[in-house]
């Protein structure tokens, strides 16, 4: 990541480009929720589950085991995948969070996360789950969630208990899932019962009937189930509220907060490193840029050691050093 810099902020403009926006998904099997997946622009589906036989001119990557989602999100960090896909379809988070589950069991050599001590293996499963997709996000793609529906037990303002319709997901992975999404949407069959006619629908406001919600203060509250109408509803929810502002013209930038966030290689920050030691001590022959990199060396790792010994897994610290050193240029 690229050294902080408070004064060359601007200020945020939200954007019409949905890529880079985050949603979930979910009602009843065979509504049409992987369907959508496929009309994702420039979509990849993880398919952790069997569901994709009817989709056509489709990219779906079957995920079998945790490892293998892992494996997916090390060809995703290639700038050549981040050109060809933009979304990632998550079909479905529930089994996703199942086998993330089975994967931390396997690396603590239990057969439940309860079974590991202290609560810990709770926590592990959780952070493994938000790592993942934290990093799909912070690599610049939209992400859709799928989820099933099912009947949940609520409290209401009073403490009262009530019955609605939510995702499946359990707690752990719901709430990591919902601080993420920028929209929660319920997918339901309406019948028109004086036409005969049904329509399918996505509600993206819900009420104590079943859960749903966005980020968009004027999107509208249900449109018909389409990638076209959620999209429109999405450009006609930005520019309103942009409008309401003043601000002038929304940005077409995809994700910008996460594009000015955008990482650097080991070996970037390394060749760096090396391009600034060159400049400091190679060319100048100063022995006193040499011994104040040596302390912000030992300041930042808490012990005397060299630019060749930091190795990859420690490359945040690389940066911090890097950024000290950049300190000494100016």
């Amino acid at each position: 990541m690229a050294g902080i810099d408070l004064l060359a902020l601007e200020p945020t403009k939200i954007s019409r480009n949905l890529r880079g926006k985050f949603l979930l998904v979910y009602g009843l099997p065979k509504v049409g929720k992987t369907t959508l997946l496929s009309k994702l622009p420039h979509s990849l589906i993880l398919a952790f589950e069997a569901g994709t036989n009817a989709l056509n001119n489709a990219y779906v990557q079957p995920i079998k085991k945790w490892t293998d989602a892992k494996s997916v999100l090390r060809e995703l960090r290639k700038e050549a995948v981040q050109e060809k896909f933009h979304f990632i379809g998550i079909d479905t988070a529930d089994i996703a969070w199942n086998l993330c589950e089975k994967y931390v069991c396997q690396q603590n050599q239990v057969q439940n996360l309860g079974d590991i001590p202290w609560g810990k293996g709770y926590a592990l499963c959780k952070q493994e789950f938000e790592d993942f997709f934290r990093e799909i996000a912070q690599l610049g793609y939209g992400i859709c969630f799928v989820s099933h529906s099912a009947e949940k037990t609520m409290k209401d303002e009073k403490g009262n208990d009530y019955t609605s319709l939510a995702p499946a997901l359990p707690s752990r992975p719901y709430d990591i899932v919902n601080k993420m999404v920028d929209i929660i949407g319920y997918i339901r069959a309406v019948k028109n019962y004086d036409t005969g006619e049904t329509k399918t629908y996505i509600f993206l406001r819900g009420d104590d009937r079943f859960v749903a919600g966005s980020r968009f203060k004027y999107i509208e509250p249900k449109v018909e189930f389409s990638y076209e109408s959620i999209a429109n509803a999405i450009y006609d929810a930005v520019d309103k509220q942009v409008a309401a502002d003043g601000t002038g013209a929304a940005t077409e930038v995809y994700n910008p907060f996460y594009q000015n966030m955008k990482e650097k290689t080991f070996e970037e920050v390394r060749a760096e490193a090396k391009e600034l030691w060159d400049e400091l001590v190679v060319k100048t022959g100063s022995e006193e840029n040499a011994n104040k990199i040596s302390f912000i060396i030992e300041k930042i790792f808490g012990k005397k050691m060299k630019l060749s010994d930091i190795t990859e897994a420690q490359k945040d610290l690389y940066e911090l050093v890097v950024a000290e050193m950049q300190t000494l240029v100016k």
